[in-house]
């Protein structure tokens, strides 16, 4: 959007300070040969005007203008360096030419040079405060060094004093999504959307953020929305793709995950979120598939890994479900949840001794996790580790009360220790919260 519309800003400062230019010539054909480039200028006509301006030139050598509008010219024809360089001698023919502070400060922008536009346009501000333009610049140089404060401030500058302002809101609404100020920034977005209604860019950060804040009914129909201007917006179907996983509409995740790799074949997230999908839908073997297609453009992607494992688990294939949890734990081996399910299927092949290395280990990690705890109080039982047992599953129903099943089983480990009156006493409980169990 920067190098589009956004350039009428530019031109619109720099023809109108022209026609305003506050420096004589020491030439009449000189000052004619100006306002005819200055009249180029205005038509769009850059290279006539570079003519005028070269002729101006080598009748007056001294008038910065000359070089400030030649530098517009170059600027407009994407030759940046040659740009720069006019631009910098009527900086140094007039050091508070403010209009050419700017202007330089741009085409450092449009250079990638974010560091020195910033340092250009605040000069320019310093000399003249009311540049409504170089607010906006040098907020998109802070916004593209990840300065997102002082770009949020230049905006709201800019905002203010502009009478064009819907850009403004467009590049604050980015600025508050990347601080997380979210509510800001889809209401940013929606101001910029009631002048711009079909701008794909902001409907797709306006959906973007709808999705970050659980907003999916919008999220979905801004990212529609963008798909009907732009059919093959590989990102907004891939965005489209996530809120419906989040919103549990697994069919239609696949199919916009399946239209981005149309798109992009080598689009890994789609692959890997696809897959997702197949697995929350029980389509495990066809999940498995799509996990390997990550792992083989991405070898390292643990998560494709440690669902991969997830499936075999679920189709009780537990020696490869090892395989694929211990190499996701090679990669990350605080990865808790992979130690987690590792000793989940360890324990359903009856490898009780290792599944409690695994449980031990999740628990180090997250002392919270409840589930490890109860497991790991199963297979010590199974190892007949009675205490062990007791112990965990105690600490399971401290941290929930509700948990049925540790009722449950630590009061067959009550039986097995032959404390028949908690063992009694525990079934009664587990019964009460989930009749389910009852024999």
């Amino acid at each position: 959007m920067k190098n589009g519309k956004h350039t009428i800003l530019l031109l619109v400062a720099i023809t109108g300070v022209m026609l305003l230019s506050p420096f004589s010539v020491s030439a009449d054909d000189a000052e004619d040969l100006v306002e005819l480039g200055i009249e180029q200028i205005a038509e769009g006509n850059f290279e006539e005007a570079i003519s005028y301006f070269d002729q101006a030139g080598e009748l007056d050598t001294e008038n910065p203008e000359i070089f400030y509008g030649r530098g517009f010219c170059y600027f407009s024809l994407d030759d940046y360096d040659q740009a720069l360089s006019e631009y910098s001698i009527a900086i140094e023919m007039y050091p508070e030419y403010a209009d050419a502070l700017y202007g330089r400060g741009v085409c450092y922008y449009f250079k990638g040079d974010y560091e020195m536009a910033a340092a250009d346009l605040s000069e320019a501000l310093n000399l003249n405060d009311e540049d409504v333009a170089a607010y906006y610049w040098r907020g998109s140089s802070y916004y593209d060094m990840e300065m997102f404060d002082e770009a949020l401030s230049d905006f709201s500058d800019f905002i203010e004093i502009s009478s064009d302002v819907a850009d403004g809101y467009y590049w604050r609404g980015l600025c508050y999504l990347a601080l997380e100020n979210i509510d800001q920034a889809v209401a940013d977005f929606t101001v910029f959307l009631e002048d711009y209604a079909d701008d794909s860019y902001g409907l797709y950060w306006r959906g973007y953020s709808q999705y970050s804040l659980g907003n999916y009914s919008q999220a979905i129909s801004d990212f529609s929305r963008v798909l009907e201007l732009v059919p093959d917006n590989a990102d907004a179907l891939y965005w489209r793709g996530r809120v419906y996983l989040a919103n549990e509409s697994f069919d239609q995740a696949i199919s916009d995950f399946s239209e981005v790799i149309e798109i992009n074949p080598e689009d890994y997230l789609a692959y890997y979120w696809r897959g997702y999908g197949y697995f929350r839908l029980g389509s495990y073997d066809v999940a498995i598939n799509e996990f390997a297609k990550v792992i083989e453009i991405n070898p390292d992607d643990f998560d494709a890994l440690y669902w991969s494992g997830r499936c075999y688990n679920f189709l009780n294939d537990y020696e490869q479900a090892i395989s694929e949890f211990t190499k996701v734990i090679e990669i990350n081996p605080d990865d808790s949840d992979a130690l987690y399910w590792r000793g989940s299927s360890s324990g359903s092949l009856g490898n009780f001794d290792e599944a409690v290395v695994d449980y031990t280990r999740t628990i180090e990690i997250n002392p919270e996790d409840i589930d490890a705890y109860f497991w790991r109080g199963y297979c010590n039982g199974m190892l007949e580790n009675f205490d062990q047992a007791i112990s965990d599953l105690s600490l399971v129903i401290e941290l929930d009360p509700g948990y049925a099943d540790a009722y449950y089983l630590r009061s067959q480990i009550y039986g097995y220790t032959g404390d028949t009156v908690r063992a009694d006493e525990d079934y009664e409980k587990a019964i009460e919260l989930d009749p389910g169990l009852a024999e």
